[in-house]
């Protein structure tokens, strides 16, 4: 089974996304989102599980956005390099959000690590007057 990409028809010869390697409990897990989540009858489009949305502005910034409501105009089409350009941004900036986040929580670990010591350093003191 295969998914193809956003733009192309399934009919077409260029890359697909392959969920041959997917378990059946996974397999079984996305009929039940899809039995769950069926699409409104107004609903016009390729039924996705989710979706963003990748653009570069005009001045070469690259927005990840879940909102598909936002009008994007595009001066053109995306070319390969686009999209490898872009979705290599996205993915830097994704590894720059979870560094920060556990170096955040190494630091709060060390200052629980510290406060802890000091308490105990605290209750030797008070026990050997």
């Amino acid at each position: 089974m295969s998914i193809p990409i956003l733009g192309q028809t399934p009919s077409s010869d260029s890359t697909t996304l392959h969920t041959d390697d997917l378990t059946p409990e996974q397999r079984e897990a996305l009929a039940k989102m899809a039995d769950e989540h069926p699409p409104a009858e107004d609903e016009i489009g390729t039924p996705v599980t989710t979706a963003f949305l990748v653009a570069v502005g005009l001045d070469g910034a690259v927005v990840a956005t879940s909102d598909l409501t936002q009008k994007f105009v595009p001066r053109r089409g995306a070319t390969p390099d686009d999209i490898y350009g872009a979705v290599a941004v996205v993915q830097k900036d994704l590894t720059v959000m979870e560094t920060a986040q556990r170096t955040q929580q190494q630091m709060m670990m060390v200052g629980q690590a510290m406060q802890r010591q000091a308490q105990e350093a605290q209750l030797r003191a008070s026990l050997k007057l």
